[in-house]
């Protein structure tokens, strides 16, 4: 079969390209610039120079492939661009496509906005569609490895739990579904690790591995606002984090799914796994 990627540089897209490629498959990646993502992922990629701010560029890519993934970077434009993309999906008749989201769905948080408007162009293009909702990444705390480092984590989330996942699960299903033909079309698939941790929980996992005192250290809104302002993040980014703050402090990103487990076959990964991997870049 042959799948077009979108966001193959991406840490969940190059997973499921290198799971793709490993089945025997054919995976052709649509990318701005073709060496330099050869550089990083190699030549057994079919790259196509295309943009998806340039519309005119993406049918050719479409061209005589069973599937798409289809995943951009976070950012306020992303809503533009997949809009772009699946437009051009609907033109040419593309059989299926699986779209990376997030599980959070409350429009006052922006990236969660960005997501649902994404979701119903989805819907209401007709493509034949499987929706995935990861919740946060693992990865995420790499972002605060210098407080980490001096021995801080901060959080407005209070006692809340949210039930972060490894990438690399979310990469697994992702490439399950694309191979399963049309058995997901039409679902929404929330992807979660295996328990909801609170910044407690993961403050003592962190001091655990790492070996130093790390404290969870608890803050207001506000406060918190500052200080993320301080490292130059822009307004929507800094929103986004405080509004996933704000749900998990409510208890609205706790839920647990088993999607992992019933696609895989496996539990998915804790967080101690990802962080015995990864403890490196906090040292």
């Amino acid at each position: 079969m042959t799948f077009l990627l979108t966001g193959v540089t991406g840490q969940v897209g190059s997973i499921v390209a290198r799971n793709l490629l490993d089945r025997g498959h054919r995976v052709r990646a649509l990318v701005r610039d073709p060496g330099a993502a050869a550089a990083r992922l190699g030549t057994d990629i079919e790259y196509v120079r295309g943009d998806l701010e340039d519309p005119a560029t993406l049918p050719a890519a479409l061209k005589g492939v069973d599937a798409a993934y289809l995943a951009t970077a976070p950012s306020p434009e992303m809503t533009r661009q997949e809009a772009n993309f699946i437009e051009a999906a609907a033109g040419t008749g593309l059989p299926r496509l699986v779209a990376l989201g997030v599980i959070g769905t409350d429009p006052s948080v922006p990236i969660f906005k960005f997501h649902q408007d994404i979701e119903a162009k989805i819907t209401a293009s007709g493509i034949p569609a499987t929706l995935l909702r990861p919740a946060g990444f693992y990865s995420s705390f790499l972002f605060m490895a210098k407080m980490i480092q001096a021995g801080v984590l901060p959080s407005a989330a209070g006692d809340g739990g949210l039930a972060w996942v490894d990438h690399a699960d979310v990469a697994g299903v992702a490439t399950a579904v694309l191979l399963d033909g049309s058995r997901h079309v039409g679902q929404v698939v929330e992807i979660t690790g295996p328990v909801a941790l609170t910044t407690d929980d993961v403050a003592a996992a962190l001091e655990r591995e790492l070996g130093h005192p790390v404290a969870h250290q608890r803050v207001d809104e506000r406060t918190l606002q500052v200080e993320l302002a301080s490292f130059g993040l822009p307004g929507w980014l800094v929103d986004s984090f405080l509004g996933q703050q704000r749900l998990t402090r409510a208890g609205r990103l706790s839920t647990v799914t088993s999607t992992v487990e019933n696609v895989l076959g496996r539990p998915p990964r804790t967080f101690d796994q990802w962080l015995a991997e990864n403890k490196g870049a906090f040292a």
